[in-house]
C-alpha cells in the first residue's frame, strides 16, 4: 500500500448508544412526583388530579398507581377539597346556588355539592342557642 492508498472501510452507520428503557417502577415514580407537585400548591380533587396527570401524558396504569399512593398517604380528600373551596367562594360573596354550580364544574361527579358544608359556611350562626 503506497501512501496515497487507504485502506477500504465500510460505510457502516455510526452506533447509537441506546437508551435503556426506563423501568416499570421509575414510570411509577415519575408520576407520583408529578402528582405530589401538583398537590404542594393546592388541594385538588380526584378528578382534577387525574385531569392533570393524563394532560401530563401518563398511561393509565401509571395515574391510577399515582393516585392510589396519594390517597393511601391521604394527600387527596375531595371532601376536604370541597370544604376548602366553600370557604374560598363564600369569601368571595358567592351565593348558595352559585357554590354549588361551582363545586359541579370543578369535580364532575366526584364531588358533589356538599350541602351541608355549604349551609354551616354560609350560615355559620344557624342551629346554635343564642344565650341571653
Amino acid at each position: 500500500m503506497t501512501r496515497d492508498q487507504q485502506p477500504e472501510t465500510r460505510d457502516e452507520a455510526p452506533v447509537e448508544p441506546t437508551q435503556p428503557d426506563r423501568s416499570k417502577h421509575a414510570r411509577h415514580n415519575t408520576a407520583r412526583n408529578s402528582a405530589l407537585r401538583i398537590l404542594t400548591r393546592r388541594d385538588h380533587s380526584r378528578y382534577e388530579l387525574l385531569l392533570k396527570l393524563k394532560k401530563r401524558g401518563f398511561s393509565d396504569e401509571n395515574i391510577d398507581d399515582a393516585v392510589a399512593y396519594c390517597e393511601r398517604l391521604n394527600y387527596i380528600d375531595d371532601e376536604r377539597t370541597a370544604q376548602v373551596y366553600i370557604r374560598q367562594l363564600k369569601r368571595k360573596g358567592y351565593g348558595k346556588r352559585r357554590i354549588q354550580l361551582e363545586l359541579k364544574k370543578k369535580g364532575s361527579k366526584t364531588i358533589r355539592p356538599r350541602l351541608y358544608w355549604i349551609n354551616r359556611f354560609l350560615n355559620p350562626m344557624r342551629g346554635k342557642v343564642r344565650k341571653v
